[in-house]
């Protein structure tokens, strides 16, 4: 035991903390990164967001930045799908940077099961919907509130009464 954190292995790779830097090692312990990053994620889909000083990029195991750091803040992948806050909004983007959805939202949340995420967008009047793994919204309303799905259905709070939606998004 000679690190300070480690996180889960994902694709044979392990996050780890060294001192105050992260890198990554493999399953013997052996250093595949060296210890350099500020802060670094997990190798889903075999890339790994870090923090370096021009911004948030993407790495592949090689340590080669694949996608540009132009993010403030990232996620995992997640079914070929990462999370990324840029200018303050939530976008999501593909394993070779493209937008699926362009940064516009004030939040998005993890991709649950059903491979839907809860979004909230709005500046005075804080609105909530639901979208699907290709970017697009699938609920009809803007809700004041928005629970995570269970058992296919997720309560949401509309016009000041509580309901609830189907994972097809419909009331």
């Amino acid at each position: 035991c000679r690190f300070q954190r480690v996180k889960n292995f994902y694709n044979n790779l392990a996050v780890a903390k060294l001192g105050n830097k992260w890198g990554v090692i493999d399953k013997q312990g052996e250093i595949v990164i060296d210890f350099q990053y500020t802060r670094l994620g997990n190798f889903k889909d075999n890339l790994a967001w870090a923090y370096t000083s021009k911004g948030v990029c993407y790495i592949n195991p090689e340590n080669k930045q694949v996608i540009a750091a132009k993010f403030t803040k990232a996620f995992d992948f997640q079914n070929g799908l990462a999370r990324v806050v840029a200018k303050g909004k939530y976008g999501l983007i593909n394993s070779k940077g493209q937008y699926v959805i362009k940064p516009k939202y004030t939040f998005i949340e993890q991709f649950d099961e059903n491979g839907l995420a809860i979004v909230r967008f709005g500046q005075s009047r804080i609105r909530y919907g639901v979208i699907n793994q290709s970017g697009n919204l699938i609920t009809k309303h803007n809700y004041k509130q928005i629970r995570p799905f269970n058992e296919g259905l997720a309560a949401v709070k509309y016009k000041g009464n509580y309901g609830f939606i189907n994972t097809k998004g419909d009331l």
